[in-house]
């Protein structure tokens, strides 16, 4: 489970697949696999993956050999790279079921800390964005314990918070959400870091009462560390670095719920126009269109895991003809996206 550009490249444009090799390994696969030749039969699968096939079956009789050889690292693997290629377009049923199955193999795999809570979050960010029956995947009560458990540092426990904030009300996971953010913030008022995100996160989820206590004690805690080293200066603004103001936004991707919550978290970051272009699953963008949004924006953020590969292959293609810089949201949360933004910011910067 790598991050950074080079992944989200790698899926916005599909890769390099070849159509007739995969049939011919997918026949070979299944060939072994009713002759009992059951590690030919993973290869074989394996190489139809590898050209290009990605289907549910293919998935699933290769899901099934790796299980068959205890292999859970690499059924983590496989599942973390077929939903980068199918992406949003991929069967409601299955996308869950696969977002869970990953967590499940990372969990039993020896992957580490980072890949852990990476799956943990691309089965809430799944349930976030198709809604309904899929929260049954987390609120499964050993699974439950283990997506708090694979985000034990306190800024990942944030992202799970914002992806639990979106599930319905019935669930009580949104109330939750905000009250153990307000006191992950508080217990952390020292670290400025984590004592904004989580005001950020509570502001943009309407806890404005809460959000204003964590930011309280954010500012009394480096007033005391003042004292105690002799400053009289007030500390550095931790948001410093990344200057926003005055920008102009496009956020292509994400389900509307997120976009709402970005919205909210960077208007109160100074930028000046935040533009949306929802992922094709939720609508059909003529190009004009897409040049449109793009026109006189400063930067285009695309929220990679709940995006078209279509949508994304136009506004790349549209970004690129008019100079505007493209920057990938590691992870669908608002806090990936500013992070994404403040990255695209620093680079602007003379």
């Amino acid at each position: 489970m790598r991050t950074g550009d080079g992944k989200g490249a790698g899926v916005a444009n599909g890769g390099d697949w070849d159509p007739a090799a995969a049939v011919i390994a997918r026949a070979a696969g299944r060939e072994r696999f009713e002759a009992g030749d059951f590690a030919a039969a993973r290869a074989a699968f394996r190489r139809a993956f590898a050209a290009g096939d990605a289907s549910p079956d293919t998935v699933a009789a290769l899901q099934a050999l790796h299980a068959d050889a205890g292999d859970h690292a690499a059924i983590a693997r496989l599942l973390d790279a077929a939903l980068d290629r199918a992406g949003v377009d991929l069967d409601r049923r299955d996308h869950i079921a696969w977002a869970a199955a990953l967590l499940d193999a990372a969990l039993l795999g020896a992957g580490s800390t980072a890949n852990r809570a990476d799956a943990a979050l691309r089965l809430l960010e799944t349930a976030a964005a198709l809604g309904g029956d899929a929260w049954d995947a987390v609120l499964a009560p050993s699974r439950r314990a283990a997506l708090i458990a694979a985000c034990a540092d306190p800024l990942a426990t944030l992202d799970r918070l914002e992806q639990e904030a979106y599930a319905p009300a019935a669930t009580g996971l949104p109330a939750a959400a905000a009250a153990e953010a307000a006191g992950l913030g508080l217990r952390h008022a020292a670290d400025p870091a984590i004592a904004r995100a989580a005001e950020r996160l509570l502001h943009g989820l309407g806890a404005r009462d809460a959000a204003y206590q964590v930011e309280d004690a954010r500012r009394a805690a480096a007033n005391a560390q003042n004292r105690a080293g002799g400053e009289t200066d007030a500390p550095a603004d931790p948001d410093a670095a990344a200057d926003l103001r005055g920008l102009v936004v496009l956020v292509v991707g994400g389900h509307p719920a997120l976009r709402r919550l970005v919205r909210a978290d960077l208007a109160r970051s100074g930028v000046a126009d935040l533009r949306e272009l929802p992922s094709a699953w939720e609508a059909s963008r003529p190009t004009r269109a897409v040049r449109d949004l793009l026109a006189g924006a400063d930067l285009a953020v695309l929220v990679w895991r709940q995006l078209a590969h279509s949508t994304a292959d136009r506004v790349r293609v549209a970004a690129g003809q008019l100079g505007v810089p493209v920057v990938l949201a590691r992870t669908a949360g608002a806090g990936a996206v500013r992070r994404a933004i403040e990255e695209g910011a620093r680079r602007r910067s003379p």
